[in-house]
């Protein structure tokens, strides 16, 4: 199941890339899924500083995004290189599924409190949700 669902997002991220303007790659793509309201969204970030979200149109990042997203994703390459599946806390309200060029790693909000680099992610990814996506959360 799990194997279906970051097909699902590479896929996304695919088809998102496939109608942009520049050649550029894409950087991170990550299916944030809970409980909780606007918890949903697939992000799909563009190394040439653009973003979609849920496949929808691409819109500029801000640079500092931009930037985070960079930073993030260097941080987390050894990581992401494991393919690790970090089991779901009873506790967590939300859930990630991360792609990057290096790899991939699934984990809950829970984990970024312990992992700062995931905690990193987290907030990256509520910043991207909140200012391009335009949710609340």
């Amino acid at each position: 199941m799990r194997r279906l669902a970051l097909s699902a997002l590479v896929a996304v991220a695919a088809l998102a890339g496939a109608g942009c303007g520049g050649d550029y790659s894409d950087l991170i793509a990550v299916r944030r899924s809970g409980s909780l309201p606007d918890a949903r969204v697939d992000l799909v970030v563009n190394g040439g500083g653009s973003a979609t979200c849920d496949g929808g149109e691409e819109q500029d990042l801000r640079p500092r995004l931009l930037l985070d997203a960079r930073d993030i994703v260097r941080e987390l390459a050894p990581e992401m290189e494991q393919s690790r599946v970090l089991p779901r806390a009873p506790n967590s309200l939300l859930r990630y599924d991360v792609v990057t060029a290096d790899g991939e790693i699934t984990f809950s909000d829970t984990d970024g409190v312990r992992d700062p680099d995931l905690g990193r992610l987290v907030q990256f990814v509520r910043r991207a949700a909140q200012e391009v996506c335009g949710l609340d959360r």
